[in-house]
């Protein structure tokens, strides 16, 4: 027999399985509808309808993932799915504040990427694109309030050149080509002596 043919309990463990998922979503469905008529934007509706459509697409569309479909499409005006959008692309677009705010408050990022839905390595990647920004702007900052730029750059060759650290020369090697990239039409060469 092969593998990927399911054994008799496999099949009997997914029909159960699939049984209890059905009921489960039946039940709350009837206790959604009952709980939420009056608002559908609820936080509890919001929590509950994510928490199913995360069940949804674990696995191929079914019987219900359309039950709950028809039931999003009768239960939300148009006004409420535009509320939504909207809500949606806020988020979407604070999502990297989100993260560095809760960074600074010491949370790992696995346990952030847990608790937002996110991949761990999502996470770090807004890290490093947040932090590279971070950087820029100091950069950019310092360059323009630096009355001397071309010691600045030699600064962070000294750095570069004397350093045993290896987070220290990779902090100096961003800065310095961060430095570069914001002097194009400078020359930001060492002073010949």
């Amino acid at each position: 027999m092969s593998t990927s043919e399911p054994t008799p309990a496999d099949r009997l463990r997914e029909q159960i399985l699939t049984a209890i998922e059905q009921y489960e979503l039946d039940r709350a469905t009837e206790t959604a509808t009952d709980d939420f008529e009056d608002d559908p934007l609820s936080r509890n509706y919001l929590r509950w309808l994510a928490k199913h459509q995360s069940r949804a697409n674990r696995k191929d569309p079914s019987e219900r993932d359309r039950q709950l479909a028809q039931m999003i499409a009768d239960e939300f005006s148009l006004q409420d799915v535009r509320i939504l959008r909207a809500a949606a692309e806020a988020v979407a677009a604070a999502t990297p504040a989100i993260v560095m705010k809760h960074v600074g408050d010491g949370m790992e990022p696995p346990e952030i990427a847990t608790e937002m839905g996110l991949t761990p390595s999502r996470v770090y990647g807004i890290i490093r694109e947040q932090r590279q920004r971070e950087t820029q702007a100091i950069i950019a900052a310092g360059i323009a309030n630096d009355p001397d730029p071309k010691a600045s750059y030699e600064k962070w060759e000294r750095v570069l050149a004397t350093t045993t650290d290896p987070a220290e020369r990779a902090t100096a090697e961003q800065f310095l080509a961060e430095f570069r990239a914001a002097l194009p039409d400078k020359k930001a060469e060492p002073r010949s002596t």
